[in-house]
């Protein structure tokens, strides 16, 4: 068995509330994006020429816009609030504290009651068990194919 990879559970545990509000933000957008449900024209049959379909290219716009960048948000974060549920209530606020609200480590320590060195170990065995959570390392999100196209953001890798 290889070493948990801890930067890369860290890394989505400190963008876990950014792809929150992201997601929230995106959602709001979609709403506003004009669908074109209500922009029929009719057109005589005997017309000459032809007319643009508006009505498809916005429609077009919204699912792509759906498919490129809300749905692996929405994966991410399911993925990860699926792992989350893996940690006891303890766990889970020392989690929120240094990932989520970003505290000092000395004020997390304070305020959970721990020592130092109960912290840096209990902050390990949390990232081992969000490691095994999210998979292990057989996981499809640790994979080479899974970055790139997240980097690219086109499209989900599943």
């Amino acid at each position: 068995m290889r070493d948990v990879p801890t930067h890369q559970v860290e890394a989505w545990l400190y963008a876990y509330p950014v792809w929150q509000r992201q997601l929230q933000n995106l959602h709001t957008q979609l709403e506003e994006l004009p669908d074109g449900g209500h922009r029929f024209r009719t057109v005589p049959s005997f017309g000459k020429g032809t007319v643009k379909d508006v009505t498809y290219e916005r429609v077009a716009k919204r699912l792509e816009f759906e498919e490129v960048y809300i749905h692996p948000l929405e994966v991410h974060i399911q993925i990860l609030e699926n792992a989350l549920l893996a940690l006891t209530s303890e766990e889970l606020r020392l989690v929120k504290c240094k990932y989520f609200e970003r505290m000092n480590n000395a004020l997390i320590w304070e305020s959970l009651f721990i020592s130092r060195r109960a912290f840096y170990r209990k902050r390990a065995h949390v990232l081992r068990k969000l490691f095994e959570a999210l998979g292990g390392e057989g996981a499809p999100i640790w994979s080479q194919a899974w970055e790139s196209v997240e980097r690219m953001g086109h499209q989900s890798a599943w």
